[in-house]
């Protein structure tokens, strides 16, 4: 399942709520999984499901907005709610690697400092869950713009933990793997 699945079939079938809901599974599964991690090949085949999560989560949101838009106002919908992601997907990059850099700096290790991070995004991103149940889209970009915070502080943690645990000529190849399985997901599913 993922995000060409959500865009298509499975959002033909349960809605854009559902696919939301059962994207949200997906990414709070893998970045708790992520803070587990001990061994190289466990890192790979996270880092394989994070590609997938990565679609999921940004495929369908801009579907999602149009349709609970009332139809006049659609473009300005997604225009604000593009608008509204950028600022997020911004602020959570730069907040996340800050947060993690400034643990490190209080004399935190590497791991727990990004670990830590990693944990808090992802209980950022369980509030996307609540979405299925609204109706108001200023609510819902509201939602969908902590969502999207959360992810881009989650994901600057998790592409650094590679540099963090590897080799360097090895960083290349795990980063390659997760943008990987967002590619088969858009291919099988799309």
């Amino acid at each position: 399942i993922g995000g060409g699945l959500d865009v298509g079939n499975g959002r033909g079938r349960v809605g854009a709520g559902g696919c939301i809901g059962g994207g949200q599974v997906v990414c709070v599964v893998v970045p708790m999984g992520v803070c587990f991690v001990t061994t190289g090949p466990l890192m790979l085949v996270f880092a394989a499901l994070n590609g997938i999560g990565e679609a999921f989560i940004l495929t369908v949101q801009m579907p999602f907005i149009i349709e609970w838009a009332p139809r006049k106002q659609a473009t300005a919908a997604a225009a604000v709610s593009s608008s509204v992601n950028a600022a997020s997907f911004m602020l959570g990059s730069l907040l996340g690697g800050a947060a993690s850099g400034y643990l490190m700096k209080l004399g935190w290790s590497v791991n727990r400092a990004r670990k830590t991070v990693i944990v808090f995004s992802t209980i950022l991103m369980c509030c996307g869950i609540g979405v299925v149940a609204l109706r108001d889209p200023v609510h819902i970009l509201m939602l969908i713009s902590v969502v999207t915070f959360g992810f881009q502080a989650w994901i600057t943690n998790v592409h650094t933990l590679p540099s963090d645990s590897f080799r360097a000529t090895h960083v290349a190849s795990i980063a390659a793997l997760g943008s990987l399985g967002a590619v088969l997901d858009a291919i099988l599913f799309t």
